[in-house]
């Protein structure tokens, strides 16, 4: 079946990052099952994305009154006249006047639609402006979640504390990993040369968002304990993200408190070649994060034979752990513990057991279509989909 599904999101841009990636990888799939994906969004400013990547149209409308929370008189008209076009509607979010009135428009015309909410319904978001999506959820929500199709989540743990404003028995859920393919080569020499860094220097790599969430303050202050015990040892951290100034300029801080200068090397945000080359100049990838529905790069990482430490906060945890690397908890003593352990492993050569590029296998696209081919069959032929 030649399917033609349009994805919908407020700001489609890629400095969005996750999701950005998350609309492409899901995209991709479909180009392989023979389907036709458009995109619909907001229009913003200095907006960025790879056409190359969709096999249809970026439908992009402006900004309309109140100009907050995504609404778009011009996208709903463009809906009322095309959304019969669609076999499928995808909303990959919720708590936008853009998605809400797609999703009443899809209701009206009869178009199914499902919903990837991307960790927007997960307890961890709904903290941020609490009360007020309290209300909106019990409210407009519980609709939205109740009439699609399918909930998407990307793990099993992110289906068990998903919110959904309704009994969970009525609503179906399916579980449907992202496939990545990070098949990017890269040069640890290169990097190591580029960046001063010796053929013996043991490189724990941080590349992601430099952000509250994602742990990198509590990873320093064990670093500078694991340093003290270790003192001898010749180790380096590569901070490889951006963030929000503030935030940069508290890390920073704890650089210079804590002395940490010379074991620590800021490579700002890396993409392209310069990515693959610092996964593969590095001997292991932190993310010991305070919550991460997924974790795309933690796939890149695994997927170009890097070992990784994450927190049991990064919902894939269980389908890596052990021979991908190691878990932690989200706080300073569990960090220092796994970084003993990954030094005792490291000299021992118990690294060996580790199989980081092959676990990141089970994420690529040939081990999930099958997933994905029979997940669109049930949402499109079938009148309620159920999923275990």
């Amino acid at each position: 079946m030649n399917m033609k599904i349009l994805h919908v999101i407020g700001c489609f841009d890629k400095k969005n990052g996750g999701v950005y990636s998350a609309i492409t990888s899901i995209t991709d799939m479909e180009r392989s099952l023979g389907f036709t994906s458009d995109i619909l969004s907001i229009r913003s400013d200095d907006q960025q994305y790879d056409s190359r990547f969709f096999n249809g149209q970026v439908n992009l409308f402006n900004r309309s009154f109140p100009y907050v929370f995504s609404p778009s008189k011009e996208a709903e008209r463009w809906m009322e006249l095309n959304i019969e076009r669609y076999d499928l509607v995808v909303l990959h979010e919720v708590w936008a006047i853009l998605a809400v009135r797609v999703a009443s428009i899809a209701k009206k015309h009869q178009v199914k639609y499902v919903i990837w909410p991307h960790g927007s319904l997960d307890p961890f978001d709904l903290k941020k402006k609490s009360f007020l999506k309290k209300i909106l959820g019990n409210i407009v929500i519980k609709g939205i979640t109740a009439n699609a199709s399918a909930i998407c989540c990307t793990s099993n743990i992110e289906k068990d504390v998903l919110e959904t404003y309704n009994d969970q028995k009525n609503v179906s859920i399916s579980v449907l990993p992202l496939p990545i393919e990070f098949n990017a080569e890269g040069s640890r020499e290169r990097f190591r040369d580029k960046h001063n860094l010796s053929a013996n220097t043991f490189v724990f790599l941080f590349l992601s968002r430099v952000d509250y969430k994602k742990g990198l303050d509590l990873f320093l202050r064990a670093y500078k304990r694991f340093l003290d015990i270790n003192n001898d040892i010749d180790v380096k951290l590569i901070i490889a993200g951006k963030g929000n100034r503030a935030y940069e300029t508290y890390i920073n801080g704890l650089i210079a408190e804590m002395r940490l200068s010379a074991y620590i090397y800021s490579a700002g945000f890396l993409s392209g070649t310069d990515k693959a080359d610092a996964f593969a100049a590095s001997d292991c990838f932190i993310l010991p994060s305070m919550n991460e529905n997924y974790g795309i790069s933690v796939i890149e990482a695994l997927q170009s034979n890097l070992p990784v430490l994450i927190s049991d906060n990064v919902y894939i945890w269980k389908d890596i752990i052990p021979a991908g690397g190691w878990v932690c908890e989200h706080n300073v003593d569990s960090i220092l513990s796994s970084l003993n352990v990954i030094h005792r492993e490291f000299t021992s050569k118990q690294i060996r057991m580790k199989r980081p590029a092959k676990v990141g296998g089970n994420f690529k696209k040939d081990q999930l279509i099958s997933l994905y081919s029979d997940f669109y069959d049930l949402v499109i032929n079938k009148q309620e989909v159920i999923f275990s």
